[in-house]
């Protein structure tokens, strides 16, 4: 997923709306998505601020962070057991 745009063009895009109105002549003014302006706008009026919202999803992770030291030393004991032999 692409990085979301700059704020300062998301705020002169939903100000634009609140001037002149009409979605898709702002979309096409500013070069962006129909829907994204009218997300931006939305956005506004719901939270007062263009900012975009923190991502939420993906899955959980499967070790848990306060694991990782006993994973670190699991993996240097087994690389300790069975070194590489090379040449």
């Amino acid at each position: 997923m692409p990085a979301p745009l700059p704020i300062q063009l998301r705020q002169r895009v939903v100000n634009a709306y609140k001037e002149k109105g009409g979605y898709q002549k702002i979309a096409d003014q500013f070069d962006v998505c129909m829907d994204s302006v009218r997300r931006w706008v939305s956005l506004e009026k719901a939270q007062g601020s263009v900012d975009p919202m923190p991502h939420a999803g993906g899955p959980l992770p499967k070790i848990l962070e306060s694991q990782h030291s006993d994973l670190a030393e699991l993996v240097s004991k087994e690389i300790r057991r069975y070194p590489c032999r090379i040449g």
